[in-house]
């Protein structure tokens, strides 16, 4: 059995509204003794149509960083799915009464950042290893 973990995260989107794009995710894994464990940091590719340019500049958007950096919308999807897996450690049933494992997120506006979490997964057909309930 796996000693329990919690994952913080932070994402920086392009807008307030979930149909705009996350451009930046980050996260870090931590122990119950809160011992770091693992960090996760991403800059994602997006449309810059899609973009509130208020919301970039708030969140120190540069065309240039972006341009080295950032990797597609599905890979970090992916990557951060292979984080969650490695800290997933609270027990969910299944609708066919299996049990399986999630990652508790934490994040300073929970609410917000679980939204465009899961409207961000759903937009790439992506399962989340995700705790539904944000804390």
């Amino acid at each position: 059995m796996q000693k329990e973990r919690l994952a913080f995260v932070d994402i920086e989107t392009a807008g307030l509204e979930t149909w705009r794009p996350i451009i930046q995710f980050a996260a870090i894994a931590v122990d119950s003794q809160l011992n770091e464990l693992e960090q996760f940091n991403e800059r994602i590719k997006f449309r810059f149509k899609d973009a509130d340019r208020k919301s970039l500049r708030k969140n120190s958007y540069d065309a240039r960083v972006w341009r080295e950096l950032a990797r597609s919308e599905r890979d970090v999807a992916e990557r951060f799915d292979r984080f969650l897996r490695t800290h997933a450690t609270v027990d969910l049933v299944s609708a066919k009464g299996t049990t399986y494992q999630v990652a508790q997120l934490v994040a300073r506006n929970a609410n917000f950042d679980g939204q465009f979490l899961k409207a961000w997964f759903d937009k790439l057909d992506l399962y989340s290893r995700a705790c539904p309930r944000v804390l």
